[in-house]
């Protein structure tokens, strides 16, 4: 699909009239779009706003998920259930296990994808660069993942070993704007296509030789065995303020 041509900068401005290709191309097709936030409800049960899944309240078009009590939810809508906080895997080739956190900026708040935690590689430097099945500095580079709202990406940042927060909170942001770059320059292992909060339980792939003769995600090949296994196991599942508590106290601020 795409809009008719227009210099706003706004698409809530072009949400009409698009052209859909379908072998030839259909004019006038009707678009709807509307902005991805919530409204409070004048009716509301004690659990939270029915826009945020009665799982939070609605604060300023955005969804705080369970400010009080539990279960815990995530998610724009706080349709998601609460994710692993830890997730660890056997990789092939390495000498010990993976171990994945989720990242926190300064505010103790998680670095987050399409409602979706993102995780910090924290054994990294650990590993032997011969042994990893992909290319990279153990010293100085970091490896993310990262959801893509529809796959998880593992991806490696160069030189980001010395990162500010406020710098990973830049290539957060350019990940969102330019994924397809993150994926063509960057990505190292991609996931099936999953919906879940977290990556546990899905299957990973290596990427290969890429190119236009091997498709738009490349050779894959298989992390696990047999398929279907899922590549990541969770480790540890702590609730939001358990997790602000021990940010808190690595960055030596005050809980």
């Amino acid at each position: 699909m795409r809009s008719k041509e227009t210099d706003a900068y706004d698409l809530m401005e072009a949400s009409s009239d698009w052209e859909v290709w379908v072998g030839t191309i259909v004019p006038d097709a009707q678009m709807s779009i509307t902005c991805n936030e919530c409204r409070s409800d004048a009716e509301e049960s004690s659990s939270g706003d029915m826009e945020c899944n009665l799982n939070g309240v609605c604060i300023d078009g955005e969804c705080e998920c369970n400010p009080i009590g539990s279960p815990e939810f995530f998610g724009t809508h706080c349709e998601l259930d609460a994710p692993c906080t830890r997730i660890t895997s056997e990789i092939p080739g390495m000498n010990s296990s993976w171990v994945w956190s989720i990242m926190f900026d300064t505010s103790c708040n998680p670095f987050n994808s399409y409602g979706r935690p993102m995780y910090n590689l924290k054994n990294l430097t650990n590993a032997s660069p011969d042994d990893l099945p992909f290319d990279v500095d153990t010293s100085m580079d970091k490896m993310a993942l990262i959801f893509s709202g529809s796959r998880w990406l593992m991806v490696k940042k160069e030189g980001a070993a010395n990162f500010t927060k406020a710098e990973l909170k830049d290539f957060q942001l350019d990940y969102h704007a330019f994924w397809e770059d993150a994926y063509r320059n960057s990505t190292v292992i991609v996931s099936d296509p999953t919906m879940g909060s977290s990556p546990v339980g899905v299957d990973f792939y290596i990427i290969g030789d890429r190119g236009e003769e091997h498709g738009h995600m490349g050779v894959l090949h298989p992390m696990q065995d047999p398929p279907g296994k899922g590549l990541f196991r969770c480790d540890q599942i702590m609730t939001k303020a358990e997790m602000v508590a021990i940010c808190k106290q690595q960055l030596g601020l005050t809980t």
